[in-house]
């Protein structure tokens, strides 16, 4: 009996390894999800407020669909309100964060569904490793921007199923439609299944997409300002030799390193050289009307290269590629390009081998090398609740918004609708001890561009704030160490370092700053 279970157990070893990969991310999700809004969570925070508050349906229905940013959010919106009600009228940040999360499962259902059946789920392990690491770690802890960001994926990639697939054009319309408001780069849905239509020679229904994406689009950017509903980046003016060095290194970000940043600007070469021949070969010499397969999968990388170019727009490489939430792009650009070429790949084996080697040693890195993250982002968190709290600072510009949205989060808290995690209240006053208390420890700090900058230090390792004090009011900000390998190969101590906007601080502060440890 045993014998037979152990031979039952290793004919499925390789679904188990695709269970533990996925079983292993979302236990990390789970485990260091907090309720603690986190910067745009408290633009969701403000809207599920005031649409629950609002007596006038009108007003409810115009928050529901108001511009955050270039985004109209209504999705996420319709989310939280929901989990809002399911929770009893309270506001749990980590439920935004684990449903958020969970929307990467549908994605990589349908990338299964379409390209893998025919296949051992061996040769789809790869694409988990790629897309199921912590890279993207903001996502992960992150709940407005893992509901927006992973929500538009799924829907955009279910709008492609479904037209290229069952062919019901309209209700392919339908999730397009929901996709735009979703995320901006939903948008992008109506250009790609328009394309698809016009592929098919479908005018009839390319005529309904038209009529339909151009008055998506025009209700869309009604009352929309280039000055209040965008960063500078939109308004700075357009420089094709950044664009596309931005563009192509985002496109390989996943091997983005600040010691080597040339690695990712030549892996994103590659995976747009791969994405035109494939193009080039499947639709123009050999069109692939009944290879539905491919033409999923190109028409997911068209929308993720589309995404990758309006992130690119104004912005340089090394801006673009210190932010962790945008590498779900990458991991999912290299996880397509796998998909599309598996055919060829099957066929040697040697080279799936040292596929699957790369993205073991790729996910395993990205493991050792993020995991910290969330012990850092944990007592970001910390300190963005406590100055919230005591001083009513939030890292939040500008100082109207921030306003705005202290005092909802205020009166959640207030009503006992909005419940801190359990222990951080008893951190916040041991904080206000240890600092009247003078056990601190004196730093030097500059400023750049308003921009604060904490001299590194090397301290033994432990839990460390950067102190501002002006009267009764106090402001903390977190000290961390970025070197992975120096901490890895110097257990005992590490260098601490932080920089900060000085918008963060308490207006007028002037005065030395102080670290302080927090056991």
């Amino acid at each position: 009996m045993k014998n037979k279970l152990l031979i039952s157990l290793w004919r499925l070893k390789w679904l188990i390894a695709c269970i533990f990969v996925g079983i292993l991310y979302f236990s990390t999700i789970a485990i260091n999800a907090e309720n603690i809004p986190f910067t745009d969570d408290l633009a969701l925070l403000s809207s599920l407020y005031d649409i629950h508050h609002e007596l006038d349906w009108t007003l409810k229905i115009k928050t529901l669909f108001s511009l955050h940013n270039e985004h109209r959010l209504v999705i996420p919106r319709l989310i939280i309100i929901v989990l809002y009600y399911i929770q009893d009228q309270h506001v749990n940040v980590m439920w935004w964060i684990v449903v958020g999360n969970a929307l990467i499962f549908p994605v990589l259902y349908l990338y299964f569904k379409s390209g893998f059946t025919n296949y051992n789920i061996l040769f789809f392990i790869p694409v988990l490793f790629f897309a199921l690491q912590p890279m993207h770690y903001e996502l992960m802890y992150w709940g407005m921007a893992s509901i927006q960001n992973i929500g538009v994926l799924v829907l955009s990639s279910l709008s492609f199923y479904v037209l290229i697939y069952t062919k019901n054009n309209l209700l392919a319309l339908l999730i397009a439609v929901l996709a735009a408001f979703t995320s901006v780069n939903g948008l992008y849905v109506f250009i790609i299944g328009i394309i698809l239509l016009f592929y098919k020679r479908d005018l009839y229904s390319s005529a309904i997409w038209i009529l339909a994406g151009c008055g998506t689009a025009f209700f869309y950017w009604q009352g929309f300002s280039l000055d209040e509903n965008t960063g500078k980046g939109f308004q700075e003016s357009f420089h094709i030799i950044k664009f596309t060095a931005t563009f192509i290194s985002l496109v390989g970000g996943i091997i983005y390193t600040q010691t080597v940043p040339i690695l990712s600007l030549v892996l994103g070469w590659l995976l747009i050289l791969f994405f035109t021949a494939i193009s080039y070969y499947r639709l123009i010499l050999q069109p692939i009307e009944v290879n539905n397969r491919q033409l999923f999968f190109l028409s997911c990388l068209a929308f993720i290269f589309l995404t990758i170019a309006a992130i690119s727009l104004g912005r340089d490489p090394g801006s673009v590629l210190v932010v962790s939430r945008y590498k779900i792009y990458s991991a999912l650009s290299i996880s397509l390009i796998y998909s599309l070429l598996i055919d060829y790949i099957y066929k040697y084996r040697s080279f799936f081998r040292a596929i699957l080697f790369s993205s073991l040693l790729f996910w395993i890195v990205s493991y050792s090398r993020y995991n910290g993250q969330f012990k850092s982002h944990t007592r970001l968190l910390f300190a963005h609740f406590f100055n919230w709290k005591y001083s009513d600072i939030l890292d939040v510009s500008p100082p109207f918004t921030a306003n705005y949205y202290a005092d909802h989060w205020r009166k959640l808290y207030a009503s006992g609708q909005y419940i801190p995690p359990e222990g951080v209240e008893e951190k916040c006053k041991k904080m206000i001890l240890q600092v009247n208390a003078k056990q601190y420890i004196n730093t030097f700090s500059f400023i750049v561009n308003n921009v604060i900058t904490i001299n590194p230090i090397r301290l033994a390792f432990n839990d460390y704030y950067v102190v501002s004090k002006v009267d009764k009011k106090i402001a903390i900000y977190p000290l961390h160490t970025d070197s992975f390998y120096q901490t890895l190969f110097s257990p005992a101590t590490a260098i601490y370092s932080a920089s900060m906007n000085t918008s963060y601080w308490i207006q007028d502060s002037k005065g030395p700053l102080f670290i302080v440890q927090l056991n």
